[in-house]
């Protein structure tokens, strides 16, 4: 019988095996999760380990194994294999043997440790290794790791592979992927080009480059090879085709269910309430109720509220339901009840009020909201539960349910209720019956969906670039899909447009007590874009909807800068716009040198910036535009610390955080977290339920730390006379605090540059010049520092990414394959361009008029024209066959385009 491992006795240690061949290049490496592997025997995933709180695989003993599919060995480079471990104590392995063999348990052996080696930590000190030899291996094989002794050997939280690789200036090449393309062609020129991105990420090598035209690829994409220093494996769109990778697959073959809905086949399902169905490239809903356009708006004065006017507040939330698609903000009602860990109840009382309760939860037969699911915001974050039975009266709808597996919700607040089929009544909702595996649909606009790209989420990821190094990726657009760049290195993201992250309508796992539980999902993509390993670059990119993360941050050296990042966490958890994490608490350089700068965050649910699990320091957060959010949470803040150590915030802008009541707030420093540096930012409108200025309960931060330092701040909108907002922090936690410029609504004494527009710099003459306290390792102009955020005479600085997003057009206009021979391009129904002896044929048996558009390579029209489409036509092709030329013919109607590229090689 195998005895568990104590988390309490456990140790860390690292075991490297390690040959002589001397291979002379450039580093060359890939890190491996042990609960991403692919198949085990006799371990258990344990999710969160109750010391150091990271995903492993735990209890391994005698005669287990695990399985890593499809390593690639990159042609015998790999050297090393490196074991992250814990042992139980006192001794568990001192008769351990553990093989490293290939393509079976019993396979080949490439290299043994025996005895396993216990004591002090050895996971992050290479001089503590002990070696041994790798044999050289080539090919893609799978990995087996052996274990042979006691009944519990180690729990093993990763593995590494590294070596040396030179580059070879040949496998430099460039492949061409296309929606006309055949992955049995080559790749290597336009005229040869590969269907699949996958199929080119399956043969590039470092130095290679993938060109990819314009079109929807459902897949995911995981590079075979990793790029090196110097000769990185890039994924780039050409030119500026709108390149999609899609989490999701058509739903087709509708027919009429009834009235206006209508029914087609959906085989597959993600699990229960995680499905997600997008309509041309925006996300429906779920049959619910209340519904999402119905124009119902909860009101504190409301009847209904008289529970949730308490501590619940609820507040005016228009301008969130068209800025926070696909926010979850509008339209709900108020329960009350009780609930602890096996069930929960909610009443709904239909009493009058200025705003009627929807007709459909009430005078309802019994259990019929049985099988759905039933959600309520309570003080801190949504919670959710799995309707087990209902009794629906003319006054009231009493609801019975079990709790979701991740919490226990508290007894009520306000609320919906959704996945019942009764209450698909409006456009654009959805139900899916399990049984029949059928898709119920009230398209948008109403009628036949049939014309419409209706997909459903069937994949996580779009990109895995899990233990690469040097991958690039460069404006590439992702919908119902996120990537994972988990132990990645010197990776760059740029100009990549995400939309839809991460779904599901039961939150993730939320905070308990002062650390975060870390779930196999948060590395995996399935919370948001992951970014952890080290050096790694996320820039110039926009993250719209997710019902947890964002981005998910933590690693060492990692960077989020230019980005704008939206409506995430709309499941209500402390996820964020940004999450910074940190996996492994036992790693000092986990969450250090991380990086967040000059982004742009709003509307997201409750924090844009989360940063928790113990962080020791080494974050950075400046520069930035924080708009609103806390939408219908309790005590957090626009950015928001949990057991967060040693971070420094500075150059920010701070603004419209609206909260459900008075607690949250611009900046909150929470559950221990220690040594904040807060400085130079710049805070104005923070709003409470009356949807006022900052009043002395609404504080622009709040501090739990002595040892805090809050300098150079400017602080707008304040009606305080004390300014309690702040002093109720320091009476409690009394850090540094100096040079704070306090301003009321009415800014004119301190003679800011611009006001009205935002800009609180100072004009000759202001009192605030020159009348601060000097703050070592920060220079001034004049006798002394300035109050508040900007020095007069220095430069302003400003805040927020520097660019606009472009328009999500989806699904993007046909485009035919790459022109290297002559090639035909033709729309869904029948339209068609073809090349012909100098020539364009232009055919629409339709009989549309229509424009024909003619765009260089830079994107910019040079011609364009309407076409009288009642005859075949020509057009004089011969000026434009020395460059690469787009030609787009469109007109009126759905899916009515077809574009061709003309001209010589790119």
């Amino acid at each position: 019988m195998r005895v568990p491992l104590l988390p309490s006795l456990l140790i860390a240690a690292a075991m490297i095996f390690t040959a002589g061949r001397g291979a002379v290049g450039a580093e060359i490496s890939t890190t491996m999760e042990a609960e991403h592997c692919d198949s085990v025997q006799g371990i258990t995933h344990n999710p969160a380990v109750n010391v150091d709180y990271f995903d492993c695989l735990t209890g391994i003993g005698n005669n287990d194994w695990v399985r890593f599919d499809s390593v690639d060995f990159e042609g015998g480079c790999f050297t090393t294999l490196a074991l992250y471990y814990w042992c139980s104590w006192p001794s568990s392995g001192a008769d351990a043997t553990i093989r490293a063999r290939i393509d079976s348990p019993t396979g080949a052996t490439i290299g043994t440790i025996s005895p396993l080696p216990e004591g002090a930590d050895h996971m992050h000190d290479p001089s503590r290794n002990t070696t041994t030899a790798l044999s050289q291996v080539s090919g893609v094989h799978a990995l087996y790791l052996t274990f042979q002794g006691s009944s519990s050997i180690c729990d093993l939280d990763k593995i590494k592979l590294s070596g040396a690789m030179a580059v070879n200036p040949a496998d430099a090449k460039t492949y061409y992927v296309s929606p006309a393309g055949n992955d049995a062609n080559d790749g290597l020129s336009t005229g040869s080009a590969f269907r699949t991105i996958s199929r080119a990420a399956s043969v590039m090598k470092p130095g290679g480059r993938c060109l990819i035209r314009q079109g929807i690829y459902r897949e995911t994409v995981k590079p075979l090879h990793t790029g090196l220093a110097g000769a990185p494996i890039a994924f780039e769109a050409y030119g500026n085709d709108l390149v999609y990778i899609s989490g999701a697959d058509p739903i087709t073959g509708w027919s009429l269910h009834s009235g206006s809905i209508y029914k087609a086949q959906m085989p597959w399902s993600l699990g229960r309430f995680k499905d997600q169905v997008i309509v041309d490239g925006k996300m429906a809903w779920v049959a619910r109720c209340p519904n999402v356009d119905d124009g119902y708006m909860p009101d504190p004065n409301d009847g209904n509220m008289t529970w949730c006017s308490g501590g619940f507040a609820v507040r005016n939330w228009k301008k969130w339901q068209t800025a926070a698609e696909p926010i979850a903000v509008p339209m709900r009602v108020c329960m009350w009840g009780s609930s602890g860990a096996q069930s929960i109840t909610a009443t709904i009382d239909n009493n009058p009020s200025p705003n009627q309760l929807p007709a459909a939860l009430f005078n309802r037969p019994a259990d019929y909201f049985k099988g759905g699911l039933v959600v309520m915001h309570d003080f801190y974050w949504q919670n959710a539960g799995y309707i087990t039975g209902s009794q629906s009266g003319a006054s009231s709808l009493h609801i019975s349910a079990a709790p979701s597996d991740l919490q226990t919700p508290n007894a009520g607040g306000p609320g919906w209720i959704s996945h019942v089929f009764g209450l698909l009544d409006t456009p654009n909702e959805w139900y899916r019956d399990s049984a029949s595996k059928t898709l119920y649909l009230w398209a948008p606009g109403g009628g036949d969906p049939s014309p419409r790209m209706v997909e459903a989420k069937r994949r996580v990821l779009g990109m895995d670039l899990r233990g690469k190094q040097y991958v690039n990726v460069k404006g590439l657009r992702f919908i119902a899909a996120s990537m994972t760049l988990a132990n990645a290195s010197h990776c760059v993201v740029d100009g990549c447009y995400f939309r839809y992250v991460s779904h599901n309508d039961v939150p993730p796992q939320n905070e308990m007590g002062v650390k975060f539980e870390i779930q196999q999902e948060t590395y995996d993509g399935r919370l948001g874009v992951c970014l952890a390993g080290d050096n790694n670059t996320i820039k110039n990119s926009s993250v719209r909807g997710s019902a947890a993360s964002g981005i998910i941050v933590g690693g060492s050296n990692n960077t989020i800068t230019n980005c704008r990042i939206t409506a995430c966490d709309y499941a209500v958890t402390y996820h964020a716009g940004i999450l910074v994490m940190r996996r492994n608490w036992n790693d000092p350089t986990d969450g250090m040198g991380i990086d967040i700068s000059r982004n742009s965050l709003s509307f997201n649910a409750r924090a844009n910036v989360q940063v928790g699990a113990a962080l020791s320091g080494g974050v950075k957060i400046h520069h930035n535009d924080f708009g609103a959010a806390a939408y219908t949470t309790v005590e957090t803040g626009s950015v928001a610390g949990q057991s967060a150590n040693n971070i420094e915030v500075c150059y920010n802008l701070f603004h419209d955080v609206e909260s459900a009541d008075q607690l949250s707030v611009c900046l909150e420093q929470d559950f221990g977290s220690w040594a904040w540096s807060i400085h130079h930012n710049v805070f104005w409108e923070g709003r409470g339920p009356a949807e006022g200025v900052l009043r002395a309960a609404d504080w622009a931060l709040d501090i739990e730390d002595i040892n805090a330092k809050c300098f150079n701040n400017t602080v707008v909108d304040e009606v305080d006379q004390l300014h309690q907002d702040w002093q109720y922090c320091q009476t409690w936690w009394p850090g540094f605090m100096a040079n704070i410029l306090f301003a009321k609504s009415d800014t004119a004494p301190w003679k800011f540059t611009d006001p009205v527009n935002r800009d609180y710099t100072l004009r000759a003459g202001s009192p605030a010049i020159d009348k601060g306290v000097v703050v070592p390792g920060f220079t001034f102009q004049g006798s002394a520092p300035d109050l508040g955020a900007y020095e007069y005479g220095e430069p302003r600085w400003t805040a927020g990414a520097d660019w606009a997003e472009q328009p999500w057009t989806y699904p993007p206009p046909q485009t035919a394959a790459f022109s290297g021979a002559p090639a035909r391009a033709r729309s869904p129904d029948g339209m068609s361009l073809r090349p012909l002896n100098g020539s364009l044929l232009i055919v629409n048996p339709a009989r549309r008029t229509a424009v024909l558009s003619v765009f260089n390579a830079a994107g910019k029209a040079v011609i364009r024209r309407a076409i009288d489409m009642r005859t075949v036509q020509t057009m004089d092709m011969r000026p434009f066959t020395r460059a690469i030329y787009m030609v787009r013919l469109t007109c009126a109607g759905q899916m009515c385009s077809a574009s061709l590229l003309l001209g010589g090689k790119p």
